[in-house]
């Protein structure tokens, strides 16, 4: 266990006082307009948008069945939307991807296809799953997508997958539980979630693919799942359900940078669901209600300059699960109706 230390400038110290004594990080929250008619999960930069999921059916009072695009200033339907509630969001080649639910005319589950946006509708990237996906990355100039399955079309494929173009291509043996989380440091994908094997070898919910095998990190035995993943300052930022990583405390966060694992402070008090970078701080997100031993209701920020965790204003009522950076500011998604005293209706931007 590696605590994030160092000694703090004069001028650190006066700013962490005076950030302690006006409350939390100086910004604000607004609204996107009236916001969505239900929960946002996931969201995704795409281009000059911000590509918005979830299993809402409008938004602002226009409709949008599922999926939906921000440009900065007004919200915009994506053809015909998803038949279900969007469960992932990503971007290939300068389209936004999704995956969603398939069901027939008697409400019959068919499968779980992945789909990508071609300007004008929604278009299968091959045969479905046969379970949901979750998260997308690109890695060596293909679209990875993960998630909880074990077979696209007839070809078995554990919870991970490239697309070749014309057809879903396994990972090796791919892991055996669920994936969450995909990110890309230092040249090779990064997958976690709740898996406990991959690639016939033994790992801790976090595993290594460098192109052409599956590798385990040096002394990653977390006791719980990890939910989320982000590059922060050239190191890797994981976070989720777990509280322990090698025995010691480690409160829902930890940051590697390849070798060492560090905490970040005293993390969060409960389950972080996304991380996202700006500007080298990192921004949180979840079901918690402490950060550093502060209150921070659902989303804070870590500042690796003062080593220190704040909350944004008076944070959000409910639990925040997707977070993206987009046209200069953060923006936040999930089952919130308010932000402080702010109406904002499940999506919110903080600047």
């Amino acid at each position: 266990m590696k605590l994030r230390h160092r000694r703090l400038r004069t001028t650190e110290i006066v700013l962490m006082m005076f950030t302690a004594l006006i409350g939390g990080c100086q910004g604000g929250w607004s609204a996107l307009d009236t916001g969505t008619s239900d929960s946002v999960r996931v969201l995704a930069v795409v281009g000059d948008n911000l590509i918005v999921g979830g299993d809402f059916t409008s938004a602002s009072g226009g409709p949008a069945a599922h999926v939906a695009q921000w440009d900065g200033k007004a919200w915009s339907a994506l053809g015909d939307g998803l038949q279900t509630a969007c469960t992932g969001l990503g971007e290939f080649k300068g389209a936004p991807v999704a995956a969603y639910a398939r069901l027939d005319a008697a409400g019959n589950l068919i499968d779980f296809p992945i789909v990508g946006w071609n300007g004008a509708n929604w278009v299968m990237l091959g045969a479905g799953p046969n379970g949901i996906s979750v998260a997308f990355a690109t890695f060596n100039d293909a679209l990875i997508a993960a998630g909880s399955f074990n077979h696209i079309g007839a070809t078995a494929i554990n919870h991970i997958a490239r697309w070749d173009g014309g057809a879903w291509q396994p990972l090796q043996k791919g892991v055996d539980g669920g994936v969450l989380a995909l990110a890309v440091y230092n040249s090779n994908l990064y997958a976690a979630g709740e898996f406990g094997n991959a690639g016939g070898a033994p790992v801790k919910y976090i595993a290594r693919w460098d192109g052409m095998q599956w590798n385990s990190l040096p002394d990653a035995d977390f006791n719980d799942y990890i939910d989320a993943m982000a590059t922060l300052n050239g190191e890797l930022a994981v976070a989720g359900r777990f509280t322990t990583l090698n025995g010691n405390p480690f409160a829902h966060i930890a940051l590697f940078d390849g070798v060492n694992w560090f905490q970040l402070g005293d993390g969060l008090n409960d389950v972080v669901r996304a991380l996202a970078v700006s500007n080298g701080v990192l921004y949180a997100a979840g079901d918690f209600t402490t950060a550093g031993g502060r209150s921070a209701l659902h989303v804070a920020q870590w500042d690796p300059n003062t080593n220190t965790w704040s909350p944004l204003a008076d944070g959000l009522n409910d639990t925040a699960a997707a977070l993206a950076i987009f046209d200069g500011g953060l923006f936040a998604g999930g089952f919130f109706t308010k932000a402080g005293p702010t109406q904002v209706n499940y999506i919110a931007r903080w600047r």
